[in-house]
């Protein structure tokens, strides 16, 4: 078990004796990771700080069901995951993206203006790419591609097996090129009209 794990385990104790500082650590430490995954998937900030805020919420009233053999990220990501997607089956109809917000989330940094604003652009056009990938293609990839999560880790945390796991992220992946290919040709259509 590693530092980090055995740290985060503790905390959870120390939440489950109502331990206030322990439920602000814990929220300090993974609510960048939480936020994002929810961005990710709806492409909204105000949609993604209410989901985040709604998966802490379900997360400490959830702490005693809480199993200490799994790794504290991989069960809270699990919670985030279904919140998005039970969000997203609500509100399947409406598909907003932030595209103004959307630099704050792994923006890349450095180089000259015309390289940041040519990356700036380009994340902007995957993030609205995104939205329009099937559920849980989407979580595949990102994941895989955004979060970094291993196979095993989004084994666990979605619940299907690893081989299912790369299957959806290739799949997802493809799915992603369709979308910015079929983006790219309509723009450049729309250019020579």
């Amino acid at each position: 078990m590693t530092e980090d794990a055995s740290n985060d385990r503790n905390l959870v104790r120390r939440c489950l004796k109502r331990d206030e500082d322990a439920w602000n650590m814990l929220i300090r430490k993974h609510n960048r990771r939480v936020y994002n995954l929810c961005y990710q998937f709806c492409g909204s900030t105000g949609t993604a700080e209410d989901l985040t805020q709604d998966v802490f919420l379900k997360v400490y009233g959830a702490l005693d069901r809480y199993n200490f053999e799994m790794e504290f990220p991989t069960w809270l990501m699990a919670v985030a995951r279904n919140l998005c997607i039970d969000h997203y089956r609500q509100h399947k109809r409406e598909k907003v993206v932030d595209i103004e917000d959307a630099s704050h989330i792994a923006a890349p940094q450095g180089g000259s203006p015309l390289a940041q604003l040519e990356r700036r652009e380009a994340h902007h056009r995957i993030h609205s790419a995104l939205v329009k990938v099937t559920e849980d293609l989407r979580m595949a990839v990102v994941l895989r591609d955004i979060q970094g999560y291993s196979y095993d880790e989004i084994s666990a945390i979605t619940g299907v097996p690893i081989g299912t796991v790369k299957s959806r992220i290739n799949r997802g992946r493809l799915e992603l090129a369709r979308v910015l290919v079929g983006e790219h040709t309509a723009v450049g259509k729309g250019v020579e009209a």
